[in-house]
Order: structure tokens, then sequence, then C-alpha cells
């Protein structure tokens, strides 16, 4: 299965890669990038697929800020909960045994 998936990903990386030399050899006219205090010189393909992937990795960047992390936090929080009731049940289980043995206990000695 892992030897299909790093072939699927490497098709995928091909033809993206194919793309981009496509929209960089078609699109090399010079374009200019003004900065207001700073002027590029640019290859419109390289400048598109600059922002492009400028843009897909501040998107990416910006849901794993406001999506996965917190998710991830909130995961942790439940999980640490859950691990201390846990904690507390087996406590309480095991005083309510220790009562019942104890009872258990007494009643058998005041048998006779």
């Amino acid at each position: 299965m892992t030897s299909i998936k790093k072939i699927f990903t490497l098709i995928i990386v091909l033809v993206l890669l194919v793309i981009a030399i496509a929209v960089s050899s078609l699109n090399a006219d010079r374009v200019v990038l003004d900065l207001h205090w700073y002027q590029l010189n640019w290859p419109l393909g390289f400048t598109l697929l600059l922002f492009l992937s400028l843009g897909v990795l501040l998107g990416v960047m910006l849901g794993w800020f406001f999506w996965t992390w917190p998710a991830h936090r909130e995961k942790m929080h439940w999980k640490r909960k859950y691990h201390q009731l846990e904690q507390s049940h087996e406590k309480e289980v095991a005083d309510l045994q220790q009562k019942v043995l104890q009872e258990n206990s007494q009643e058998q000695a005041k048998l006779p």
C-alpha cells in the first residue's frame, strides 16, 4: 500500500512540475512588481508560480494555526480529563472493594 502511495505522490509531483514549467515558459514576458519601496522585474510565469505557492503555504499555515492546532489542544485536554476521571473511578472502586472485604471479614468474625 505504501508503494502505491509513493507512486501516486510521484505522479502528482511530476504533473505539477510539468504544469509549472509550462506556465513559466508560456509566460516569459517580464513584469514589474511595484512594492512602493522596491521594484521587482521578474518573468510573469515565475511571479505567478511564486505567489501561488506562497498563497498555498500561507493558507496551510493559517488552517493549521486556526483549526488543527486548537483541535489538537482540545483533544489533549479531553484525554487528560478522561484519564483523571478514570483514575478517580479506579480509586473509588478499590475503596469500595476494600470496604466490602472489611465488612465480610467482620461478619465472618461474628459467626460462631
